[in-house]
């Protein structure tokens, strides 16, 4: 198959505010960005709104919808149903939104894309909570290399080796 014409990034999120502005910070920096963005909302009470207008302000060139109904519990698929039926691309990934996504994520998918095939995998770093506290507060930056929050830190020392940034 060739490279879908088009793209739609679902990112799900409950009361994640300080998270989804980190994960649209990754959106932002992706190689590809011909993509749009539908944010499925299970009824945050949070400041959800105002991180989506902050990125819509900051980002012009993205298309982005935000899908919200009331909080009534655990609904997570009727909002993705919801979103799902609102994206507009040909081709559809869907993320939670506390993710942080690789600058190469879309183009990886993209580039993998199959017709009639679901592309999942797991490429990711559990982050320690000191490390996600100073994510979320801003005192630390996202352009970090992988290896080093892998193991709890953002700067290398004797014990480990330099290792090039990695590229995707």
């Amino acid at each position: 198959m060739p490279e879908p014409t088009s793209c739609t990034l679902i990112i799900s999120i409950y009361n994640q505010a300080a998270q989804l502005r980190r994960v649209l910070e990754t959106v932002a920096s992706q190689s590809n960005t011909g993509f749009d963005i539908v944010i499925a909302d299970d009824g945050s009470a949070d400041k959800v709104e105002a991180v989506i207008n902050e990125f819509s302000k900051d980002h012009p060139g993205f298309k982005l919808a935000h899908l919200w109904h009331e909080d009534g519990g655990f609904l997570k698929t009727i909002i993705l149903n919801k979103a799902f039926k609102a994206a507009h691309g040909d081709y559809i990934i869907v993320i939670d939104g506390d993710m942080l996504l690789h600058p190469r994520f879309i183009e990886n998918h993209l580039r993998y894309a199959r017709k009639d095939r679901v592309l999942c995998g797991f490429r990711g770093v559990k982050l320690g909570r000191e490390i996600t506290r100073e994510l979320l507060d801003g005192e630390r930056s996202l352009r970090l290399n992988l290896f080093w929050l892998r193991h709890g830190t953002s700067r290398p020392d004797r014990r480990t080796p330099e290792l090039p940034e990695q590229a995707g």
